[in-house]
């Protein structure tokens, strides 16, 4: 496990990087990393659905649907890295100049937009965190429709895969941050919603978690299309390209969010009395309610809130992109 996990890691540092090369252009990255989200949530959908297709169709195992979730990914993955290996190649680029690592770093832990941008991105870690280490003890012991736990998760994540169109849509008519800060608002504003479903309400629940699915796809994307926009501001300052270090800084917040959010909750579940297998009092699945719907809220707020005048807009990396255009333009002296 802790191989393939490592493996992952470098997958997807590697491939989040790429993506930021793509394009310059402002708009572009949101639309890049908006159908990358697109395309990480369908297949998460799929891979999710296929026992069930295997068991309606096949009558199969246990084992067996376990099993075929993994050959899934051995056998498709080497298939679209290779098609994305050959179909897009990456730009050249010419070999960096020399610089100082001390100099390097400096310029590293005094961009702010950066250190904005990672504190908002762990803040993004820890709400998903919390509500995914909360989500099977509040539908089973709040909502009562533990049987239908995996269907509203999947109408959860469809929501969020349709929303993503529309969130492309709107950044590219937004600053990226502004549209970012309205997702934030949209699903602090929607998870409160929770307290008007009754226990047992299936179609309300599904839909007020439909509702604040809309807004799951949007902050990732976003913030990783801003990302794109900080390293442009490192290469003018640097003259080197380091997209790869500062989305391996992004992707380690992200996981130390998710770490966290852990470590939050579940002694707070202690503290609250909860018992996972045993019978809890009316009280303590009162606090167990309030946990899942406000733990979040403060936290997404104040993402909402660092990334509200961000100051890497649309004119601002077009204007850095215009410097470092003209900056690689001019030839090296002849010797």
């Amino acid at each position: 496990m802790v191989l393939l996990y490592v493996g992952f890691t470098l997958l997807s540092i590697s491939h989040l990087s790429w993506g930021a090369e793509l394009s310059p252009d402002y708009d572009d990255r949101s639309r890049v990393y908006g159908w990358r989200e697109f395309a990480l949530l369908f297949g998460m959908l799929a891979v999710l659905a296929l026992p069930a297709a295997i068991e309606h169709f096949l009558g199969a195992k246990v084992e067996i649907k376990i099993a075929s979730m993994g050959w899934f990914v051995i056998i498709l993955l080497p298939i679209t890295v290779a098609i994305a290996v050959w179909m897009v190649p990456e730009r050249p680029v010419p070999d960096p100049p020399g610089m100082p690592w001390q100099q390097a770093t400096q310029i590293l832990l005094k961009n702010k937009p950066l250190q904005r941008l990672l504190l908002a991105d762990l803040l993004l870690g820890l709400v998903p965190g919390i509500i995914g280490s909360l989500y099977i003890f509040f539908v089973s012991y709040v909502m009562d429709l533990a049987e239908v736990a995996s269907l509203m998760l999947l109408v959860y994540f469809i929501a969020g895969l349709l929303s993503i169109p529309g969130w492309i849509w709107i950044s590219c008519r937004l600053e990226k941050h502004h549209t970012f800060v309205i997702a934030m608002i949209y699903g602090s504003i929607t998870l409160p919603m929770l307290l008007l479903v009754e226990a047992g309400s299936t179609r309300f629940s599904m839909l007020v978690l439909g509702l604040y699915g809309l807004a799951s796809g949007a902050g990732s994307f976003l913030l990783r299309s801003m990302m794109a926009d900080v390293t442009d501001r490192d290469n003018l300052e640097t003259g080197i390209q380091r997209t790869g270090l500062y989305f391996s800084l992004l992707t380690l917040t992200n996981k130390i969010g998710y770490a966290v959010a852990v470590g939050i909750t579940y002694p707070m579940l202690d503290w609250i009395g909860f018992i996972p297998s045993g019978t809890n009092t009316a009280q303590t699945i009162e606090g167990l309610k309030y946990m899942f719907i406000f733990l979040p809220i403060p936290l997404t707020l104040l993402a909402a809130l660092l990334m509200w005048n961000f100051p890497l807009n649309s004119k601002r990396q077009q204007e850095l992109r215009r410097l470092i255009d003209e900056r690689d333009s001019v030839k090296a002296p002849v010797k």
